[in-house]
């Protein structure tokens, strides 16, 4: 009769729906969440909360470290743009690649998106652009676009910053990258800055075209 009434009482703890739903959703939540199940199981209450806490905080700086960065293109017969990966259906941009950050951008993830579009101007798919723009939501620092701003200028690649928050063209006028890259102005959209980057590219005449 105690084992019964024991074991029902611990089914009533446990939200095998919840555990389910998980699954579906996030592996990450229901990996955290097995590790919190098992270590109060085997080690106890409070120190099964503080294991599952200890792997939240490193699941956390593992996921933010290496962030999406989404490679754009153009959705077909509109002026918006989104992720190559995701819609493959998209318009690529000829001599621009640009990209968008998919998480804010600080010390522990700068490093990783700089080596991403700089891996990314090597692929054949890049076709040699001659302007990087950057969709930039949210920044903690202006070092990451400094460093990516040398990296192109010594090859001849401008870099432009469209969609960035008042406080993030407040951080990078502070550090003196508004004289250095372009669109750090307010209401610039991708659309808008790559309408100004074909009408200033060089134009081919239609006899240097036949001559190709």
């Amino acid at each position: 009769m105690l084992a019964a009434v024991l074991l029902t009482a611990v089914a009533g703890l446990v939200d095998f729906h919840a555990f389910i739903r998980m699954w579906r959703s996030s592996r990450i939540d229901f990996l955290n969440a097995m590790a919190a199940f098992v270590g109060v199981l085997l080690l106890g209450i409070l120190q099964g909360i503080l294991l599952a806490a200890l792997i939240s905080v490193l699941l956390l700086l593992a996921l933010s470290s290496t962030p999406h960065v989404a490679i754009l293109g153009r959705i077909p017969g509109t002026t918006q743009y989104s992720d190559m990966r995701r819609h493959p259906e998209n318009e690529p941009l000829i001599g621009t690649l640009a990209f968008r950050p998919e998480a804010s951008l600080f010390y522990l993830n700068a490093e990783y998106v700089v080596e991403y579009i700089l891996a990314q101007l090597e692929t054949a798919d890049a076709k040699s652009p001659l302007s990087v723009v950057c969709d930039l939501m949210d920044l903690a620092g202006a070092r990451m676009l400094a460093e990516l701003y040398e990296h192109l200028r010594t090859r001849g690649i401008t870099l432009t910053v469209v969609n960035a928050h008042g406080r993030v063209r407040d951080l990078l006028r502070a550090e003196g990258l508004d004289a250095k890259i372009q669109g750090i102005v307010r209401g610039a959209t991708i659309s808008d800055t790559l309408r100004a980057i074909d009408d200033d590219a060089p134009k081919v005449s239609s006899s240097e075209s036949e001559i190709q």
